[in-house]
Order: C-alpha cells, then sequence, then structure tokens
C-alpha cells in the first residue's frame, strides 16, 4: 500500500521535516530569522509592559497552549480524515463490480471460440509428443 502512493508519503514526510525546523515563537523560518523582525525587537525592550527581556508565564499562558495543542490536534485529525475518505472514494470509484467479471469472461469465451474454429496448420517438421512412462506407485513402500 505504502509503495504504491509512495510520492504522498514522501510529500507528507518532507513536510514534517520542515516543520519541525520552525520554532514555535519564531515570525519566519530560517535562515531569514537571522534578521531582527519588529516582533523581536518588541520582545526584546519589553514592550507589552512584562517583567524586563520575557514574558509573563502565568495559568493563562498554559490555558493558551493547552488550547492551541487541543486545536492542533484538532485540525491533523480532520487532514488525516479527509485524506483517507478521499483515498476510499478513489477505490470506490475504481472497484469492479461484476458485470465487469463477467464481461471478461464473455471476452475470453469468444477468444477462445476463434481459437479452436482456426483450422490448424501441419507441418512435416513437427515432432509428436513422446507418451510418458506410467508413473509408479509408492503404496508398498513405507
Amino acid at each position: 500500500m505504502i509503495s504504491e502512493k509512495s510520492d504522498t508519503e514522501w510529500k507528507f514526510a518532507r513536510t514534517k521535516l520542515w516543520i519541525s525546523y520552525f520554532e514555535t515563537g519564531s515570525t519566519v523560518p530560517p535562515p531569514f530569522n537571522l534578521v531582527p523582525t519588529f516582533k523581536s525587537v518588541f520582545r526584546l525592550t519589553g514592550g507589552c509592559g512584562c517583567s524586563a527581556g520575557g514574558t509573563r508565564k502565568g495559568p493563562a499562558d498554559k490555558v493558551a497552549k493547552e488550547v492551541s495543542e487541543k486545536r492542533y490536534t484538532d485540525v491533523m485529525r480532520c487532514i488525516v480524515r479527509r485524506y483517507i475518505t478521499a483515498e476510499q472514494k478513489k477505490t470506490e470509484e475504481f472497484a469492479i463490480t461484476e458485470d465487469d467479471v463477467n464481461e471478461i469472461r464473455q471476452d475470453i469465451n469468444k477468444f477462445r471460440y476463434i481459437i479452436g474454429n482456426k483450422p490448424e496448420k501441419k507441418t512435416n517438421d513437427s515432432v509428436e509428443a513422446t507418451p510418458r512412462p506410467p508413473s509408479t506407485s509408492l503404496q508398498g513402500t513405507r
């Protein structure tokens, strides 16, 4: 199954690798994060009224983080479910029905009939089949 959809699996793995390089608080991905952004200057100067050089870590931040993690897992679950449903629809569209099997059987029978009615060409060079020696029975040996 995975070998059939190797391209899609590769894309998912590549995207997962890309996401692993993003920092949670970063505004831009590497290497652009080397250039100071407004967000980083704002944090360094303490522009939010927080303690110098950082942000407050309180219960509100923990709740916000839990909510964002729950939302992330819900979104990922929906994306995976949508992908699986789309793949199932694809397989249902291309499913082999009984009518397809019967049609193939009819084609095979027509082909057999056509081949069976062709006159066989006999040549002088043809070698007749040699008779098979009788098989030995193993009833007497134990």
